[in-house]
């Protein structure tokens, strides 16, 4: 058994990086790691610079459930640049608009996905690290210390993250007992009068490699049937230098249909 941190994740808007060329800033299907752990991050008032990005990411694996992904989104943006030089680049972005000459305009095409929702599972790692335990990230979860955001800034949480702090042996079973409570939290409120959101329970998992090094998905991730392995460049390696690595990414779907809310 292990305390997983189990929480939603649905915004109106939303938008997850992926890799950047040209003009277009595309976006994934799905937050990466390093925007879930930026996410904690942020709830527990840790900063860029701050050492504690490294605990985090070696002390928590990632398990994410597609709930809805909603339709795509396609947004222009602006931004001024000098002429192109050859042989000549810029260190900063301030050096770049401080150059002595004309400004040129481009036009860059940044994509998002309109009514997202996802249910995210934190699994710690077998190895005990330094960084906060399940108990201190629900806590700054549920109160951040500053906004979380789904990937930009510019996207805002249609709803509370409604961390819950659940001893489980497996995937499965954790998002099982959150979808539990998440039924009897609604049914209360909609006993009071209030109108909420329709919720759907996804069937499509993606889980980090490393649950089972040699044997993916045999032991935490029991209950779910592997499709097929991704790899994304998020895991961190430096976030003040904003460097990140290689990792492994097996999407699952669940061994029993779950879209009507079953386990």
């Amino acid at each position: 058994m292990a305390d997983v941190v189990v929480f939603r994740l649905e915004a109106p808007i939303a938008s997850f990086g992926d890799l950047a060329v040209g003009e277009r800033r595309t976006s994934h299907r799905r937050p990466a790691a390093s925007a879930i752990l930026g996410l904690v991050a942020a709830a527990l008032g840790i900063d860029r610079a701050d050492p504690g990005h490294d605990a985090l990411a070696a002390g928590w694996r990632i398990a994410l459930r597609t709930d809805r992904l909603g339709a795509p989104l396609a947004d222009f943006h602006t931004a001024q640049t000098p002429p192109q030089r050859r042989g000549r680049g810029y260190a900063t972005r301030a050096d770049e608009l401080a150059e002595k000459t004309d400004l040129a305009t481009i036009v860059s095409r940044r994509d998002h996905w309109t009514d997202a929702a996802f249910t995210v599972a934190l699994w710690p790692s077998p190895e005990p690290t330094a960084g906060p335990d399940a108990t201190a990230i629900a806590a700054a979860l549920h109160r951040p210390v500053w906004a979380p955001f789904a990937g930009r800034r510019a996207c805002p949480l249609s709803r509370p993250l409604a961390p819950r702090v659940i001893a489980a042996a497996t995937v499965t079973a954790a998002f099982a007992a959150w979808d539990a409570a998440e039924a009897t939290a609604r049914a209360c409120a909609e006993a009071r009068g209030l109108a909420l959101p329709a919720h759907r329970v996804g069937d499509v998992y993606a889980l980090d490699e490393d649950f089972d090094a040699d044997r993916p998905l045999a032991a935490a991730g029991a209950g779910l049937t592997p499709d097929r392995r991704e790899i994304r460049r998020d895991r961190l390696v430096s976030r003040a230098r904003w460097q990140y690595e290689p990792r492994g990414e097996i999407l699952a779907r669940a061994a029993t249909d779950t879209t009507t809310g079953a386990p």
